[in-house]
């Protein structure tokens, strides 16, 4: 008889390849864009909040980023890391992006260590990973120190924890399960709601199929349950939403938990422009502006200070009489011409109209079943790179839907595969296809804006990646 060998769940993180490629990539990325925060505006308002983090009387109030009600104890401690690299004389921006990539990092790794565990096809992952990882939004968001690298860590963490109790490792999974729901529950409110909600729709479906609720499922109540105790304000700000979302007053869940304290979207196309044009101009000796300046990805003050001295000669024909006369019954037909640089340079046909038209959503509504489906569908798939999306960098951000495509077909195929083999589905699939559920229609409902729909679908990366490690077939164990 051969013994079962009990493989450690954890690897040595060094050895990978993949992980390796994924820190360097993120921190060349760091480095380059240096202070500039063009592409989330409200980064800068995180660094403020860490520079004053650790600082005696310190209070939320009149800072951007984090919600009000947020622990200040909960932020001392996760910028912890953050704080001793400042001590070691690392700039402070750097420090949270270099934060930021470590977290991303362990929420890649604890899903890359369930498909060593499971011993499905690691290469067959390792692929659909790398396809993920590249996406250029969220690979944006795992740079940037934002509270994204937080949530990504916090729904990794939890589904870890789901892994495990079906594996019957109890002290792991509540371990784990206790460490996501806090992060979530005080990063974002709302996908915390979310979240209880896909867990009680998981309990019930469960349930159904099983004709009783597990015993395990104990301890995801209590982990969920958890943070709402050490937090009364936060608990109280949800509660709030909850009601005010059921009464139907628009997005207030978005608004009681997290709208009050974010700037607005930086990821919309003028809005971006602007931005850029002005960090490039604020420090065009940084890298980075270099390097948009030589490709000349935006237009600079540079161009347009050149352009400005070819109309200052209209004042020479003044002195002369005759001539004068000439060109002043025409101003418009002499002015059309001579702006042509001006207008070629400056960001005039990226007005913030057409470009907010182009990229704005028509929410849907929970009892028009048609409108949901539709502005899901807009939160799925747009910006199409087939269409003019009204601004440079969302056409250029479009083409990365081919890659959010495939991991939907490859999602659907591996779906079809599960049901075709009739396999046990666990608690780990239901909970992670109910919560996307829940988040496609909530998004559907709150988001107006292209921008803020493509950085809120990178949430829905790591529900996409457990479904896809959690419908794959294992091996047989040795």
């Amino acid at each position: 008889m051969i013994e079962k060998v009990r493989v450690p769940f954890f690897f040595n993180p060094l050895k990978s390849r993949l992980l390796q490629v994924f820190v360097v990539a993120h921190l060349a990325a760091a480095l380059l864009l240096g202070e500039i925060f063009v592409f989330a505006p409200d980064e800068g308002g995180y660094l403020g909040i860490f520079n004053e983090l650790y600082s005696r009387h310190f209070s939320l109030a009149g800072h951007f980023g984090w919600v009000g009600t947020t622990p200040t104890t909960y932020l001392q401690v996760i910028y912890l890391p953050a704080k001793v690299l400042t001590l070691l004389g690392i700039p402070s921006y750097l420090a949270l992006r270099i934060l930021a990539i470590t977290l991303s990092t362990i929420a890649i790794y604890l899903l890359m260590c369930i498909a060593k565990d499971q011993k499905s096809s690691q290469k067959f992952y390792s692929r659909a990973l790398v396809a993920a990882l590249i996406i250029p939004t969220p690979f944006l968001w795992m740079t940037l120190s934002l509270r994204e690298e937080f949530l990504y860590l916090g729904l990794s963490a939890f589904v870890t924890g789901l892994y495990f109790l079906n594996r019957k490792n109890v002290r792991g999974a509540f371990s784990f399960l206790t460490l996501g729901a806090f992060l979530i529950c005080y990063t974002k409110g709302y996908l915390f709601v979310l979240v209880l909600f896909a867990t009680i729709a998981a309990f019930l479906f469960r349930a159904v199929l099983n004709r009783g609720f597990a015993g395990t499922h104990k301890y995801i109540v209590l982990a969920i349950f958890l943070p709402l105790l050490f937090a009364p304000a936060t608990t109280k700000s949800l509660v709030l939403g909850i009601q005010g979302q059921f009464g139907f007053q628009g997005s207030a869940l978005l608004a009681a938990s997290n709208s009050n304290s974010e700037f607005p979207s930086s990821t919309e196309g003028s809005t971006t422009t602007e931005a850029l044009i002005a960090a490039v101009n604020r420090s065009p000796d940084k890298l980075f502006s270099k390097l948009v300046i030589k490709t000349k990805l935006v237009a600079t003050a540079t161009a347009t200070a050149t352009a400005t001295p070819t109309p200052t000669p209209t004042a020479t024909p003044t002195a002369t009489p005759a001539p004068a006369a000439t060109p002043t019954p025409t101003p418009a037909a002499t002015a059309t011409p001579t702006p042509t640089p001006t207008e070629v340079v400056a960001p005039t046909p990226l007005s913030p109209t057409t470009g907010t038209d182009r990229l704005s959503l028509q929410p849907g509504h929970i009892r028009q079943p048609l409108t949901l489906i539709a502005s899901s569908a807009r939160f799925l798939f747009l910006p199409s790179p087939f269409i003019d999306n009204g601004s440079k960098f969302q056409n250029i951000g479009s083409f990365e839907e081919f890659i959010w495509w495939g991991l939907y077909i490859l999602l659907g195929f591996m779906i079809f595969k599960l049901i075709r083999s009739r396999r046990k589905v666990d608690d780990l699939f239901i909970w992670a296809s109910t919560f996307s559920i829940f988040f496609i229609i909530f998004s559907a409902v709150t988001e107006i804006n292209v921008g803020t729909a493509l950085r809120h679908r990178s949430i829905l990366l790591i529900p996409i990646l457990a479904m896809i490690l959690s419908a794959q077939e294992p091996s047989e164990e040795v």
